[in-house]
């Protein structure tokens, strides 16, 4: 997954072969982000991504755009602690 400020200037992800632009987002791609994060922990290097936002001329969707990011990184941080919750709760469950 990488995270990276397209030619007009917008932010985007890319998970696994798909571009997702951060400021129009559906709920279908944020569920295929966080998927591929649950299953690839440690995918995407959220320091540089943060470095990156300071490059943002617009500040609202530099705000709204951190602000995706810390949730992102939150999930990320704490998916190993939820796969080893699903697996004690549900041991039969792949």
């Amino acid at each position: 997954m990488n995270f990276k400020i397209n030619d007009a200037g917008s932010a985007e992800l890319e998970v696994d072969s798909n571009l997702f632009e951060i400021m129009s987002l559906d709920r279908e791609q944020l569920l295929k982000i966080f998927k591929f994060m649950y299953e690839n922990s440690n995918s995407l290097n959220f320091d540089d991504a943060f470095v990156q936002l300071d490059g943002f001329r617009n500040p609202v969707e530099r705000e709204v755009t951190k602000q995706i990011l810390q949730k992102l990184r939150d999930f990320d941080e704490n998916s190993a602690s939820i796969k080893s919750e699903f697996d004690e709760k549900f041991p039969g469950i792949n």
